[in-house]
């Protein structure tokens, strides 16, 4: 259950099902909504310090994010965040 604690966390506000927004600002009830992408406020990534390879990660899952990503890190792929937690339970993945 741990991304789903997450959601939950002032860090992550922009993912409770409340707050969350696609890509252009919409909310969930607007007709244009698309699911496909996520918004994250610009000043998130400073008021948290995300490092460079994070913001990458979250700037890529911004923009696909109904897809589980591999994110190549020098010779291998990992998952992060939300997608780790797919790969751990319907892929039999370890953290």
């Amino acid at each position: 259950d741990g991304f789903a604690s997450r959601e939950k966390d002032q860090k992550f506000k922009f993912l409770n099902p409340d707050y969350i927004k696609d890509g252009q600002g919409r909310k969930k009830g607007d007709p244009l909504y698309d699911p496909s992408t996520l918004h994250i406020p610009q000043r998130w990534f400073k008021d948290y310090k995300i490092s460079p390879g994070q913001r990458q990660w979250w700037e890529f899952k911004s923009e696909n994010f109904d897809a589980v990503l591999l994110f190549k890190m020098g010779k291998f792929y990992e998952m992060y965040e939300m997608d780790a937690h797919i790969g751990v339970e319907h892929l039999g993945l370890t953290y």
